[in-house]
């Protein structure tokens, strides 16, 4: 999402302010996101990462739901911000959630295959940026944002329940025979 309002905020000239002034702007909402979200992840610890990791899910989806109706700069700086500020608290969600659920022998490799994906993640979101904003339009980048975003979602819920279902039928006691 930053990868594409910046390459928009070079095209799209909102009334009354200088393109570089919007795009610095952008980067001033991204930095105080990533602190936020670094300041709340230190407070809440390793508490509960997967209600964490959902729920910035959830609000990157809102957020950029309707930042996409009411697009302007003003929502593609809220954008910057909430993306900044869940990506930051998802990470750390996820970093908590390998540290708790995988063995002490694997772990480090986990965490560098996940780390890998990290920054394989930030290449395609880049590139889907720069897609995005060949159509010069905020509006459909939000929206296509908030329907991958929900797809996410969606997806992610679905194969978290599927897991807990499983794991309860493992654990229920089977009838004698």
């Amino acid at each position: 999402m930053v990868f594409f309002l910046a390459f928009l905020l070079r095209i799209e000239h909102f009334h009354g302010v200088n393109d570089k002034v919007a795009l610095a702007e952008m980067g001033a909402a991204v930095v105080v996101g990533g602190f936020i979200g670094t300041a709340i992840g230190a407070a809440l610890g390793s508490r509960t990462p997967h209600l964490i990791m959902f729920v910035m899910l959830g609000l990157s989806t809102v957020i950029t739901a309707v930042c996409a109706v009411f697009f302007g700069l003003w929502a593609a700086l809220a954008v910057a911000l909430v993306s900044a500020f869940s990506q930051v608290l998802a990470k750390l969600a996820l970093d908590s959630i390998v540290q708790r659920e995988i063995r002490e022998e694997v772990r480090s490799s986990t965490l560098a295959a996940s780390e890998t994906v990290h920054q394989v993640s930030w290449v395609a979101g880049g590139l889907a940026g720069l897609a995005m904003s060949i159509t010069a339009s905020g509006i459909a980048g939000l929206t296509v944002a908030a329907t991958g975003l929900a797809a996410a979602t969606v997806f992610l819920l679905a194969s978290r329940r599927r897991r807990i279902l499983a794991a309860r039928q493992r654990m229920a006691p089977q009838p004698a025979r």
